[in-house]
């Protein structure tokens, strides 16, 4: 009997283990014993500050990073989705 029934939830719950594994693995980037382990080994950034059309302005950021902990928490996402 599956604990999360709707494919919705299962996403959801991926995502947001993703998003946690990230933020982990960045804190632990912090600390020189863990640091190695979870350094970035995705950092993709896209930025154009300001497009000026005149009538229009607008600008776009994105930016990607995959640690250790992103991998992690894909994982028990993974698991949490099953």
């Amino acid at each position: 009997m599956p604990l999360l029934r709707s494919s919705a939830m299962r996403w959801s719950v991926f995502f947001v283990c993703l998003v946690l594994g990230t933020w982990a693995g960045i804190f632990l980037q912090r600390f020189a014993p863990t640091s190695t382990f979870f350094a970035n080994f995705v950092n993709f950034t896209f930025d154009v500050r300001q497009i000026d059309l005149v009538v229009l302005r607008l600008g776009l950021f994105l930016g990607l990073k995959i640690n250790l902990g992103t991998v992690l928490g894909g994982l028990l996402g993974l698991l949490l989705a099953r």
